[in-house]
């Protein structure tokens, strides 16, 4: 198995760990620009360039992943606080049903 197809098996498996626990993301980011650092002192590896390239990629998917995140955590908020303030049960079904579907997104990696 070629160093790219192990790479990008790597990457698929990060991006599961961050989709189920997000609080690993910031170690796992570490953990690849280590990983980047070690490939560039084999600069003259075509499959370590394409690796670095697509390590990189992967860096810019997580900060993306954390914008998309801190979004659906200001929605979230936004719903727990008008579900707090409703009485109506089709109100209350709509938030819920809303706050359902923001956990399912925050679980997914773009």
């Amino acid at each position: 198995m070629s160093l790219v197809e192990k790479t990008k098996i790597s990457i698929y498996g990060l991006q599961v760990l961050i989709a189920e626990d997000y609080s690993s993301k910031q170690e796992i980011e570490e953990k690849i620009k280590a990983k980047i650092s070690n490939l560039q002192l084999l600069d003259d590896d075509d499959e370590a360039k394409e690796s670095i390239k697509l390590l990189q990629s992967f860096l810019k998917d997580c900060v993306e992943q954390g914008k998309k995140i801190n979004k659906l955590e200001l929605k979230e908020s936004i719903y727990e606080d008008a579900l707090r303030k409703s009485n109506s049960p089709h109100s209350r079904e709509f938030i819920l049903q809303k706050l359902q579907n923001i956990d399912t997104d925050k679980t997914k990696f773009l």
